[in-house]
């Protein structure tokens, strides 16, 4: 592929697996490569140590390449803090890292002060196998992490397939509340089919979505 040829050409030894290529070469080499730099970046004191990771600023590919290429993974990122333990292995405590829509939107420049709430534009989540959202959790989270939100912008506008029954699940939770907190004021569906049967709840959840675009 395109890939493959540019590392061939550029002498870099790479493993090919499916899609993914693994690629192994010092910082020099990655530097002239993907016209990027290198910076050390330093935790603070954690259980008596220090940890530091090697990260990369803003990088470039040649453009036959980069369109190729859907995703660089491991120049950017920090590693979770994890919980200190003593040397038994009891865990002495733990210090969670706060993912909320406020850092999330300042993370991917997101500005959900330009949303237009008298306009057309919606969106939605799609849930199966019986993952079930709660309408008060909503609101909770909303109180909790949603800065700037109005009245009414915790309110789902619509389900669509089941009808809503309040639950619990995390995967549609989080689905519902991020989605929400990231660009309140848009106008929210849950389109929602509770079967065990999979591949059927698909079919009928493809065939609404397309009824509903006619």
């Amino acid at each position: 592929g395109t890939v493959t040829r540019w590392l061939e050409a550029e002498r870099v030894e790479f493993k090919v697996v499916r899609q993914l290529i693994t690629v192994s070469l010092s910082v020099g080499r990655a530097v002239e490569l993907l016209h990027t730099r290198f910076s050390w970046w330093t935790q603070a004191p954690r259980c008596g140590q220090l940890r530091s990771v090697l990260r990369a600023s803003t990088y470039s590919l040649p453009a036959p390449v980069a369109q190729a290429v859907t995703a660089v993974y491991g120049l950017h990122g920090l590693p979770l803090n994890q919980p200190c333990r003593t040397s038994s292995g009891a865990e002495l405590h733990a210090m969670s890292t706060e993912v909320t829509p406020s850092v999330l939107a300042l993370t991917y420049h997101i500005d959900s002060s330009r949303v237009n709430r008298t306009g057309s534009n919606r969106q939605a989540v799609a849930e199966f196998q019986q993952q079930l959202m709660n309408t008060s959790d909503l609101t909770t989270f909303f109180r909790r992490e949603v800065t700037g939100a109005r009245q009414g912008d915790d309110r789902v506008r619509r389900f669509v397939g089941a009808p809503y029954v309040a639950g619990r699940s995390v995967e549609a939770s989080l689905d519902v509340q991020y989605l929400m907190g990231l660009s309140p004021g848009v106008a929210t569906e849950v389109w929602s089919w509770t079967g065990a049967d999979f591949c059927a709840d698909m079919h009928n959840f493809t065939h609404a979505l397309l009824s509903a675009a006619d």
